[in-house]
C-alpha cells in the first residue's frame, strides 16, 4: 500500500497516518476478540512492522509528528 501511496505523491508531497500502532505484535487472544477488533486494539499493527514496510517501498518514513501511550486500566 505505501509504494502505491508513493506513486501518487508529486516530489515533496507528504502523507500523513493517524492510526492505532502496538509496540509489539498482538498475541492472537488479542487480534481474534471483536471486541477488541472493534476498539482498533486487535487490528493495529506493529509499529516495526511499519516502519519496515516504509523503507521497503523506497522513500524514507520523514517524521513523526506525534505519538501518546494508551494506558490500559
Amino acid at each position: 500500500m505505501l509504494a502505491q501511496a508513493q506513486a501518487l505523491l508529486k516530489p515533496g508531497g507528504e502523507l500523513y497516518f493517524s492510526d492505532v500502532y502496538a509496540e509489539r505484535r498482538a498475541p492472537s487472544a488479542v487480534r481474534d476478540d471483536s471486541v477488541l477488533y472493534g476498539e482498533c486494539l486487535g487490528g493495529a499493527l506493529y509499529w516495526n512492522d511499519f516502519l519496515q514496510d516504509g523503507r521497503g517501498c523506497g522513500r524514507g518514513m520523514g517524521v513523526v509528528r506525534g505519538s501518546r501511550t494508551l494506558k490500559q486500566g
